[in-house]
């Protein structure tokens, strides 16, 4: 059970038009001949015009903002938590704190859990790791595992990913626990689709029909293994990025575009895999009823697809 959820995003932001001026003329992508264009697809096409920027903050000031917020609200206790999976960057943008996770351990109180990184998933890597998380709950060795994952740009260039988005800079947190007594987001389900031959992972190059089929392939497995109608869910959670493409596939299989919740689609810019959290908190400040459902789909973009099936409880 999804316990507690929570996510940082600094106030600062920075204009896309900024971004595409760091960008050399030779690295735009293919879809945008010159930076203007890629500044007029994105501001007004995606209606996307600055993104969350944490250049004036560290990792370590993420990461302490969060805690410190939340250890002051007593939404966790360090000795309680059995596991720490720690969400890496597989690409290595940006700076990281060395051993984050023996870092968290020693700074922070954590002197029960032990320490896995997760990566590979990228965008998904946060529904990954819930997925896996349960699965570990249910064998009784792990009764409390808490999911932490971190988004920050070392530099403009890096944000732009073709025209699917502008990366923006967060932190977020799961806490996943075996006590399903109290209120918390249930996970049903889950399914995944995956397809090793993007390995590769060029946005540019994968024709986007491919892409579609893989997403329906995988919305469409978890509908058939749980054996749900699109109309039983409340809410979809989508990630914070070019969203026309999904929806598409959605409506393709028999979703409303009402049920996609675009709340924070150009608030923040897409923070990687934390747009799962910073999605479903929003969802959960709403009239959510108990009871309610809500799709999540994540799509890594090396080829990695996954639906989750929450209940709110």
């Amino acid at each position: 059970m999804i316990k507690h959820i929570d996510y940082f995003v600094p106030k600062e932001r920075v204009s896309v038009e900024t971004i595409f001026s760091e960008v050399n003329k030779e690295n735009l992508p293919v879809f945008f001949e010159t930076q203007e264009d890629g500044i007029s697809f994105f501001e007004n096409i995606l209606k996307l015009k600055e993104v969350s920027d944490a250049q004036s903050m560290t990792e370590f000031d993420l990461l302490d903002t969060l805690f410190q917020k939340n250890f002051n609200e007593k939404a966790i206790n360090p000795l309680e938590v059995d596991l720490i999976i720690l969400i890496d960057d597989a690409l290595k943008r940006g700076g990281r704190i060395p051993n984050l996770g023996q870092f968290m351990q020693y700074n922070y109180g954590f002197k029960n859990a032990e320490i896995l990184v997760l990566s590979g998933n990228h965008c998904a890597n946060i529904e990954y790791a819930i997925s896996y998380g349960e699965l570990l709950l249910n064998s009784k060795e792990i009764n409390s595992i808490l999911i932490i994952g971190i988004n920050k740009m070392a530099n403009y260039a890096e944000r732009l990913i073709g025209n699917y988005a502008i990366l923006g800079d967060g932190i977020g947190m799961v806490l996943l626990s075996s006590d399903v007594k109290n209120t918390g987001i249930k996970v049903n389900g889950s399914f995944s689709k995956t397809n090793g031959s993007f390995y590769k992972a060029d946005m540019e190059t994968v024709p986007p029909i491919i892409l579609y089929k893989n997403y329906m392939m995988c919305i469409a497995g978890l509908l058939k293994k749980d054996k749900l109608k699109p109309s039983v869910f409340s809410e979809v959670i989508i990630q914070n990025a070019n969203s026309s493409g999904i929806i598409e596939c959605l409506k393709g299989l028999g979703f409303n575009s009402n049920q996609v919740n675009l709340d924070n689609n150009t608030k923040y810019g897409h923070l990687d895999c934390i747009d799962f959290v910073v999605n479903l908190k929003t969802i959960l400040t709403q009239k959510v009823t108990p009871s309610s459902k809500i799709l999540s789909f994540g799509n890594g973009y090396a080829g990695s697809n996954i639906c989750l099936n929450l209940e709110v409880i």
